[in-house]
């Protein structure tokens, strides 16, 4: 595992513990990290996330919208 897995995975282990079931927001996260890997980054950035959020292509803003708020909370951890 590399450093933003290692993040992704505590951060979940941590929510968890506080009761969140995150049954679709881990793979999702899991799914952003390897977006962001692919990409070369090291690090979440704004442009990523927007990036992330847009996919797939004609995606409702709805569908933006939650994957924008998956990425914030971890984000912000």
């Amino acid at each position: 595992m590399n450093a933003l897995h290692d993040m992704l995975a505590d951060y979940l282990q941590i929510r968890r513990s506080q009761g969140a079931q995150f049954t679709r927001v881990g793979p999702a996260l899991a799914h952003f990290v390897d977006f962001v890997e692919e990409r070369g980054a090291r690090r979440v950035t704004v442009k990523l996330a927007l990036e992330w959020a847009k996919q797939p292509a004609g995606a409702s803003d709805a569908h933006r919208a939650n994957r924008l708020t998956m990425v914030r909370g971890f984000a912000a951890y």
